[in-house]
């Protein structure tokens, strides 16, 4: 009589973290109302994942980001102009799966930085929706997940 018994253990292991992403849309160009649909941007975290909004400005920070277009003399020359807009992008995207952003002075309601020609930057996360009340740190890229599949066959014979 020969017995074979064989036995499979599968075990998952992710690795705690998330991906923290950054978004940047430049400034509609001349910087008027009318222009403001043609500085649309778009946030996504595909069908699963929402999204929690970590932090958002719209000025100029740096010398790199979105040159001007309309090439003024000195609208890009002040680097340390911006104005918080965190509340206003939560309120607009804060749990969705995806939103739709302007950067634009009439989508954040007034010009923080006159003459200067400004993107607006949100960091956000994409997390589990049950996840969108809590304290999640951003963090480099999350590891995939694994999946270990272990199967050992034994044979008896009598």
């Amino acid at each position: 009589t020969t017995t074979t018994t064989t036995t499979t253990t599968t075990s998952s292991a992710t690795q705690p973290g998330n991906i923290c992403l950054q978004k940047t849309g430049c400034e509609a160009a001349p910087p008027s109302s009318e222009f403001c649909d043609a500085a649309s941007f778009t946030i996504d975290c595909g069908p699963s994942r929402v999204i929690k909004v970590v932090d958002a400005f719209y000025g100029r920070l740096n010398p790199r980001t979105c040159n001007d277009p309309l090439d003024r003399n000195g609208s890009m020359s002040l680097e340390t102009c911006f104005m918080d807009v965190d509340q206003l992008v939560i309120d607009r995207c804060q749990g969705e799966l995806n939103c739709e952003l302007q950067s634009c002075n009439t989508f954040v309601g007034q010009d923080p930085c006159v003459g200067t020609y400004k993107y607006l930057q949100v960091d956000y996360v994409c997390v589990d929706p049950f996840d969108i009340n809590n304290t999640v740190p951003c963090s480099g890229p999350t590891a995939p997940s694994t999946t270990t599949t272990t199967t050992s066959t034994t044979t008896t014979t009598t």
